[in-house]
């Protein structure tokens, strides 16, 4: 719901003016800095902790797992399947898949294009919050958690292709194998270079993505 309102006040009045792509990112970065700081300011600078929600770890000889990483695991694929159920054979997702397309074209057909992008982005915005749920006993909270978060999800769509949601899940697991072996081959602290390594690759050879079509 609040992602709904943040679309239909700030995001839906520049979608008909010219530069709609920039001043829409502009937006959002702006929001993502004032929300970062407000939280801040209301709750401090201090790291905060979450508990395992389930404890203990799956142990097979060498291999070590925590139950909440299975947690994180389950709940993504669950989250991915649903989601991808929902754009495929539900009439709403059928919309949402057809206003991404084209929104004119889909507009002259009757879809309410304006509602479906904002419902669009509301279920953008519970989905990151289901993420964030999940990953909160893995990341300390603080004001710039997401921050991190946020550039991988750049890359994986990057790397997937925009607009493709097979492509996304795919790019993920492929960003995921390469950030751990280039972590076990070299240290952590080369895990975000990797990522952006692997990003200007993509960019250079395959713009469009690893899964994504070339525009005609």
């Amino acid at each position: 719901l609040f992602g709904m309102v943040f679309q239909v006040l700030t995001i839906r009045p520049l979608l008909d003016q010219e530069g709609a792509l920039f001043s829409t990112m502009a937006v959002t970065l702006g929001a993502a800095i004032l929300f970062q700081n407000g939280a801040l300011r209301l709750w401090g600078e201090q790291f905060q902790s979450v508990p395992y929600y389930i404890q203990g770890e799956l142990v097979l000889d060498w291999f070590r797992l925590p139950y909440q990483r299975l947690l994180i695991l389950g709940g993504a694929l669950l989250a991915l399947a649903v989601t991808g159920a929902f754009l495929k054979f539900s009439r709403t997702g059928r919309a949402i898949r057809a206003v991404s397309q084209d929104p004119e074209a889909a507009a002259i057909l009757g879809v309410p294009a304006a509602t479906v992008q904002t419902l669009t982005f509301g279920l953008g915005v519970a989905l990151a919050a289901i993420a964030a749920g999940l990953l909160a006993p893995i990341y300390s909270v603080n004001p710039w958690m997401g921050v991190a978060l946020n550039l991988k999800a750049f890359v994986v769509v990057i790397l997937g292709g925009l607009g493709s949601f097979g492509g996304a899940i795919a790019a993920g697991f492929i960003l995921g194998v390469v950030e751990s072996l280039g972590v076990y081959f070299t240290s952590a602290e080369w895990q975000e270079v990797i990522s952006f390594a692997v990003l200007i690759l993509v960019i250079l050879v395959r713009p469009w993505g690893l899964f994504g079509r070339p525009q005609s």
